[in-house]
């Protein structure tokens, strides 16, 4: 209740970020969606970005009580990526921040990549937050070194992949709700140079205050061959995206 009030408030004082959600829902969806619906959308992206935000404080006590009372995995994550390393993918969808804490909570930590927050005061809030349960946080400024040992010594990865990344700092264009977006190649490329599986996780919240973790089937690369690199990553983004 309290995020459907903040996020509410939040909408109406988002100025600019408000229009760049109403440019992004005219793009995707035309006139397919009635400006109400589109409306109802933008608003709900507010709530879950507040319940977000006030559940980093909740599970920042009595984490591990916490976070095990209030997920819910659809199936045992051991079935996934037990045993083996994985490059983990998730989005900006639910509550990726619980995410990692359960994962590690069930016996597989994760080695995070993570851009630094402009402010440092919340930067090292979120920091401590995320490695309450074993995560391990991977600064993005030479993450790429890190992650290759991690993988070689059979650990998991993790990436958020669904932002905007230039060209020029390895982002490729592939196809997003029917439009060209460029996001980050580097889990396909890191994936397909070292012969590591993809998985998948969402964390979604129910209307009871829990959240139910979601699985997704993953992704194994193709064989490496250095003269179909190029198009082999483009097509493994494509598939990730």
């Amino acid at each position: 209740a309290l995020a459907s009030a903040i996020g509410t408030l939040g909408y109406y004082f988002a100025g600019r970020l408000k229009a760049v959600g109403r440019a992004n829902l005219d793009v995707v969806f035309g006139d397919r969606l009635s400006p109400k619906e589109k409306l109802r959308i933008l608003k709900a992206s507010c709530r879950t970005f507040a319940l977000v935000a006030l559940d980093v404080a909740w599970f920042s006590r009595h984490t591990a009580e916490r976070v095990n009372a209030c997920t819910r995995f659809e199936r045992d994550p051991g079935e996934v990526i037990g045993g083996k390393p994985y490059i983990c993918i998730t989005g900006h969808f639910g509550n990726w921040e619980v995410l990692g804490l359960a994962a590690a909570l069930h016996g597989y930590p994760l080695a995070s990549v993570a851009t630094p927050l402009k402010n440092s005061a919340i930067d090292q809030l979120f920091r401590r937050q995320r490695q309450a349960t074993g995560q391990i946080i991977l600064d993005r400024a030479g993450a790429v070194r890190s992650m290759l040992r991690i993988l070689k010594d059979g650990g998991r990865v993790a990436l958020l992949l669904d932002q905007n990344t230039q060209l020029t700092e390895g982002g490729v264009f592939v196809d997003f709700f029917g439009v060209p977006a460029t996001v980050s190649a580097a889990g396909a490329s890191l994936a397909y140079r070292t012969g590591t599986a993809i998985a998948f996780g969402f964390s979604i919240p129910d209307k009871n205050g829990c959240y139910h973790i979601h699985l997704p089937p993953v992704i194994v690369p193709p064989p490496y061959r250095r003269e179909d690199a190029d198009g082999a990553i483009l097509d493994l983004t494509q598939r990730i995206t």
